[in-house]
């Protein structure tokens, strides 16, 4: 028996030989299914179905059309159809648990009107047909309440179409930092913006149809905002353009203008190649953008001199206080101003620009446009709550664009400070796996030279004063440090020994736990944890010890006086003697690896190269030629640009075999069209010819005999 898919929940049907409908036993949905008469059309029916499921309504609706071209009675394509046209996507219902239909396409025309549907109906038996039919109810009360609640919507004058998150790195796009930039310079020309980060955010994922398609059908302008193809290409970008576009072909007042940086024009939607675009990397692209959003929006309200100062309020008598107000503010005169608002509010006490003012001098903003420079969000204060209260809608827009651009300027060095964290711990992982590439060590002491076998087991040489060199009994060591006149190891479950010189108690480890790594100095030994934290014993006269107050440490390193710290931002720290500039780390960063000598103190760059303070006597610090190995940032973009290239090639590879099997099956259409034709006029249906012969008629050009 062939397979046919739940359109619900994607689960295989079980379905009687000839039935027309099938229960799913998954989702429990009583649901239509196709004619399982021929193998390559469920084959169709199923990918149709992937790709619905997934949102890709339009390549969905292309397959279901070549379904009906070649099945022009089944009734279950022209369903898909319908689906496909009212952007239908089926979830699951949180009170009942079952399968319902959520709507992504809203249209103004019914369900039980549109012609995909009628030849549903027409083409399907009686229990199939009165399924479509309550389907179609229930999907057209769902448009009924969108409808509803997109009607008491204000009209938008822009919509701005844009990529948000970016579907591999989950960091938000470029686009959306230069669609911030776009809507904050829109809503300074008094334009009503639909720009989804904001007018959204309030907003469930499940409540965001009614508001955008309010807004589509609205707004005179989209702007389609892409800094590479698969953004543009991306599925609910794609949803929102594409439905701009049919709106477009039937109302000459709209218009689309992509905005595009850092591609061509073959990395732009085949749809927009009639469309006249603007270049974001151009720096005339605002005053473009300007111009062009001037000629197609709705004109701007027309501005009074009330409406110059943004008074608020009905009483005239305020109008000429808030003039003044607003010209000590641009003064800066803090004092008046204030006084000024109180006067405006003993007249009005509901006008939101006494309590502008009042926020403004609080927070020393001495006109609007300073208010997105603030270092934080106001949006608890209580003059901003009062203006956005008694202010109209324009007021809002404003302020809330403010504080949304703070927050995300905020955000955005949060993200890039924890990006630039992550990135510093995955070179530090890397450069450490490649300076490791052995399992057993060796490291040298004042007068004795420890080594680490493979086997976790520990062996020493050389003068064995204080039992420095007592380890044969140790086992399970994972890591060994050699100090002058002691010797520590580190078990594998993270506790530590230690043999040798204890006069000043730097053996005394016995109590540490969870340790991760160690370092032996001359006389002091330190351990770092597994949390971050660091803990030493032993000699503290340079203050080499005090190393409480560090977090976020991933390598350590101890010497004669000072102990060296690396932590995950690549940053380094230092305590302890300093009188040849040895601690003088804190301006290091992008540090992968540490090492403390006796009077200096070397860090290695994850791109390589060395860096190195204290006594140069000797040379030790002349380390500016050091080159270890290849920049890991070059390496690692060299791989993520070849992932992208093959993402591409592999991108165009598939469209272009849909594109072949598209062509061929129309080719192969339209031969036995012409075969057909040639048939019904007695001609050769291969080659066109005429037959002869008297009894076996054979063709007089291509000789093949006749077959009907």
């Amino acid at each position: 028996m062939a397979i046919i898919k739940c359109k619900m929940c994607g689960g295989d049907l079980n379905y009687v030989e000839g039935s027309s409908i099938a229960e799913c036993e998954y989702c429990g949905t009583l649901q239509t299914i196709p004619k399982a008469d021929d193998e390559k059309k469920l084959t169709l029916f199923a990918r149709a179905g992937r790709l619905r499921a997934a949102c890709e309504f339009d390549k969905a609706a292309g397959i279901y059309e070549s379904i009906v071209a070649d099945f022009p009675e089944e009734a279950e394509a022209y369903w898909g159809l319908v689906l496909c046209a009212y952007g239908i996507e089926y979830v699951d219902d949180p009170a009942t648990g079952k399968k319902i239909p959520t709507c992504h396409r809203t249209c103004t025309v019914s369900v039980m009107d549109d012609d995909n549907f009628d030849q549903a109906v027409e083409n399907a038996d009686a229990v199939a047909k009165n399924v479509y039919r309550e389907e179609a109810k229930v999907i057209d009360r769902l448009q009924q309440s969108i409808i509803a609640v997109a009607e008491k919507e204000e009209p938008y004058d822009i919509f701005i179409c844009y990529k948000e998150t970016d579907d591999i790195t989950k960091s938000r796009t470029e686009d959306s930092s230069l669609a911030q930039d776009i809507y904050t310079e829109l809503i300074k020309e008094d334009y009503r913006v639909f720009f989804s980060r904001v007018t959204l955010r309030d907003k469930a994922g499940s409540e965001y149809e009614p508001y955008i398609y309010a807004a589509l059908s609205s707004a005179k302008v989209m702007l389609a905002i892409g800094t590479k193809y698969d953004y543009y290409d991306a599925i609910w970008v794609k949803n929102e353009w594409s439905r701009y576009l049919q709106m477009m072909a039937k109302d000459n007042t709209k218009h689309l203008i992509p905005c595009y940086k850092g591609i061509d024009a073959y990395d732009m939607p085949k749809e927009f190649k009639n469309l006249q675009g603007l270049n974001m990397g151009e720096l005339t692209f605002f005053k473009n953008l300007i111009s062009n959003v001037e000629r197609f929006a709705s004109q701007k309200k027309t501005k009074s001199s009330e409406a110059d100062t943004g008074i608020n309020t009905a009483n005239a008598e305020t109008a000429a206080l808030i003039k003044r107000m607003f010209i000590f503010l641009e003064d800066m005169d803090w004092q008046s101003a204030l006084e000024y608002c109180e006067r405006i509010l003993d007249i009005d006490p509901e006008c939101s620009r006494a309590y502008l003012g009042k926020l403004m001098v609080e927070l020393k903003v001495s006109n609007e446009k300073e208010f997105s420079g603030l270092a934080d969000p106001f949006d608890e204060n209580s003059n901003y709550k009062k203006a956005i209260r008694f202010g109209d809608a324009k007021l809002r827009s404003t302020l809330e664009g403010y504080i949304t651009a703070i927050k995300e300027r905020n955000q955005k060095k949060v993200d890039e400070e924890r990006i630039a964290r992550e990135k510093v711990k995955e070179r530090l992982y890397k450069v450490r796996q490649k300076l490791q590439a052995v399992k057993g060590t060796v490291c040298a002491g004042g007068s004795h030279t420890v080594g680490l076998r493979s086997d976790g087991k520990v062996v020493a040489t050389g003068q064995n004063y204080y039992d420095r060199c007592n380890v044969s009994d140790w086992h399970d060591i994972a890591a060994i440090s050699a100090g002058y006149g002691h010797t520590v190891g580190l078990r594998s479950d993270g506790s530590v020994v230690a043999v040798g010189d204890n006069d000043d108690r730097q053996c005394n480890v016995s109590d540490w736990r969870d340790i991760v790594a160690i370092s032996a100095g001359y006389y002091h030994t330190v351990g770092l944890r597994s949390d971050g934290s660091v803990v030493a014993v032993g000699y503290n006269y340079h203050g080499e010890c005090d190393v409480s107050d560090w977090r976020d440490i991933v390598a350590i390193s101890a010497t004669y006086g000072h102990t060296v710290g690396l932590c995950s931002d690549g940053r380094v720290v230092a305590v302890g003697d300093n009188k040849d500039g040895q601690c003088n780390v804190s301006d290091w960063t992008d540090i992968v690896a540490i090492s403390a000598g006796n009077r200096h103190t070397v860090g290695l760059r994850s791109d390589g190269r060395v860096v190195a303070v204290g006594s140069n006597e000797c040379g030790r610090c002349d380390v500016s030629n050091f080159k270890l190995f290849n920049d890991l940032d070059n390496l690692e973009e060299e791989k993520r640009l070849a992932r992208e290239k093959r993402i591409k090639e592999e991108r165009i590879a598939r469209e272009k075999r849909i594109e072949e099997e598209r062509i061929a099956l129309e080719k192969k259409k339209e031969m036995e069209r012409v075969a057909e034709q040639r048939r019904r006029e007695g001609l050769c249906p291969y080659c066109g010819g005429t037959f002869k012969g008297l009894f076996t008629k054979k063709c007089s050009n291509c000789g093949k005999p006749k077959d009907y």
